[in-house]
């Protein structure tokens, strides 16, 4: 059973888990964790071992991740070690949903990280977060976001380097950005568009809004 340094579920927690990767025929399940740009990182754990994870040791992942740079590179500071230490993979189970949009039947979770002595990973972006609204919680205060996800649909040029290209809508023809606002040019990708939505639903994402912003087949969903 390990040395239990990660805080222990609930059984009753676990069986409902199993029954559930039992119903959604689950194989696997993606392990997340955010690097400082935001970037989901992590790894893919069979589900049955991920299980076995919940009653023991957590799941490990290189300290390096927290000092992993938007291009690739990696920083240094006074709080990662020198000697590429693992912290513990704590995952957050009211984040646990399915992965629409894999091949094979996926899970994903969110994970908290913490080192050997079950500290929390200071510089853990989720953990600065909690930090954050924990001030806010202090004072009495609520903060209000408006979170979005804006975005453009390009062609795919099977990678070539070349200039983008914005995709053919329904009617065929390309955006050039003159039915910015328009309802009725969200019609051209209502196929993709639904979607997006369905995903949301299933990965518990309250999407409301959708429109088409100022760009070329730009567009933008609001999160409720």
């Amino acid at each position: 059973m390990g040395l239990h340094r990660c805080p222990m579920y609930d059984a009753n927690s676990i069986t409902e888990i199993e029954n559930w990767f039992n119903k959604e025929a689950v194989q696997t399940v993606e392990c997340l964790v955010s690097d400082n740009a935001g970037l989901p990182r992590g790894k893919t754990v069979p589900s049955q071992k991920f299980l076995k994870s919940l009653k023991s040791d957590a799941l490990r992942f290189p300290e390096s991740l927290f000092g992993l740079t938007i291009d690739g590179d990696y920083i240094t500071n006074d709080h990662l070690s020198e000697t590429e230490r693992d912290v513990l993979l704590v995952p957050d189970l009211d984040t646990l949903c399915l992965t629409p949009w894999k091949s094979k039947p996926t899970a994903t979770v969110i994970c908290d990280t913490k080192l050997e002595d079950t500290t929390p990973v200071v510089f853990d972006p989720r953990y600065v977060l909690k930090r954050v609204l924990k001030l806010y919680e202090n004072e009495g205060w609520q903060p209000i976001v408006a979170p979005e996800f804006e975005f453009y649909l390009l062609d795919n040029q099977g990678g070539t380097a070349t200039q983008p290209l914005v995709a053919k809508g329904a009617s065929g023809g390309r955006d050039n950005g003159a039915s910015s606002y328009c309802p009725d040019s969200l019609d051209q990708f209502a196929g993709f568009f639904d979607d997006v939505y369905a995903a949301g639903k299933t990965q518990n994402i309250d999407l409301g809004a959708l429109i088409h912003e100022a760009g070329p087949n730009q567009f933008e969903f609001n999160v409720d």
